[in-house]
Formats: C-alpha cells, sequence, structure tokens
C-alpha cells in the first residue's frame, strides 16, 4: 500500500481535525485528529523535518548558514507537493472502516529517509505509516493552515507554554 494522497480538513461539528489518507490502490484511510492531539503532533512533526533535513546540512559549521541552507531543502521539498489538486476520495475499500477512527495518541520515529509515523487509535489498534521528506513538509503545511482555520489558537507560543496555568497556591473543586 504507498500512500497517494494526504488531506486535513477541519470538522467545526466535531471540533476535530479529519486526516484522510488515500492508497495507489484506491483504499482511504480517515482519521480523527484531536485539538490536543495535534498540539503534541505540530512540533513533533517539526522536529521530525528538521531531522530529516541534518544530513543535508551538518557538514555547515556557521548555525546561521546552516538555518538558512535547512530552510531553502525545507521550502524545496515543500514546494514539490501538489497543493492545488484536490483530494479525488475515490476510494473502493476502507481497511479501517469507512467513518474515521479516533486517534488517542501519536508517536514518530525518525529514520535516515523518512519518519514513521505511530497512530494508536482508540479500538486499541496501531497504524503505522512512513512518510519521507517531501511528503512530512507537505503535512506540517496542511496541518498548520488547518489548526489555523479552526482557530484553536495553537501555534509554536501556545505549544511552548501551557494553554491554562493555574498558580501553585490555589486549589479550583
Amino acid at each position: 500500500m504507498q500512500m497517494k494522497q494526504v488531506n486535513i480538513s477541519y470538522a467545526p461539528i466535531e471540533d476535530r481535525l479529519l486526516l484522510r489518507i488515500s492508497t495507489t490502490d484506491e483504499a482511504e484511510l480517515r482519521l480523527w485528529i484531536t485539538r490536543a492531539v495535534a498540539i503534541k503532533m505540530m512540533p513533533d512533526l517539526l522536529n521530525a523535518e528538521k531531522q530529516l533535513l541534518v544530513p543535508a546540512v551538518q557538514h555547515i559549521a556557521n548555525p546561521a548558514v546552516r538555518g538558512t541552507v535547512e530552510q531553502f531543502y525545507a521550502e524545496e521539498a515543500r514546494n514539490q507537493n501538489d497543493f492545488s489538486s484536490q483530494f479525488t476520495g475515490k476510494a473502493s475499500s476502507f481497511p479501517l472502516g469507512e467513518q474515521p477512527v479516533l486517534v488517542s495518541r501519536l508517536d514518530i520515529t525518525v529514520h535516515t529517509e523518512d519518519a514513521s509515523l505511530a497512530f494508536t487509535l482508540v479500538n486499541n489498534r496501531l497504524m503505522t505509516i512512513s512518510f519521507n521528506i517531501q511528503i512530512l513538509t507537505g503535512v506540517n503545511r496542511l496541518l498548520r493552515n488547518v489548526v489555523d482555520g479552526a482557530n484553536w489558537h495553537v501555534g509554536i507560543e501556545t505549544i511552548k507554554h501551557p494553554l491554562i496555568q493555574m498558580p501553585e497556591s490555589e486549589t479550583w473543586h
């Protein structure tokens, strides 16, 4: 099963993201991504993207130059994605079922050539998909755009700081 297209959309009634992955053999995987999983997913995906770009820039000693070259490679990978084509949605099979399955956890492992995304589903199943740098940068861009459009107010600054900070001296009941 080889990946053909990835689509991420916001479902306002469910207040979740719908991740749809179509394959070359006309199968479609449908996953619900909650806000909590998306918040964890965003920095992990960016970190995986940077780790995959390391071999291309590791020989550059100057950190400023290395960062610039890293951004160039990431942009080049992003530009290889086709964001203008509509998601076809012509599936003949749904390995996880026609209804989206809720993702309860996401773990990312970076390898030499790609990153494996292990989705833990609420039905106690584990689904692992490998993304190369091109697909990973595309998913990063899609995810950022959809999260911004969902008005979840999730950005890097939100991820670095908890959404709610309670003083240690207060107790809430």
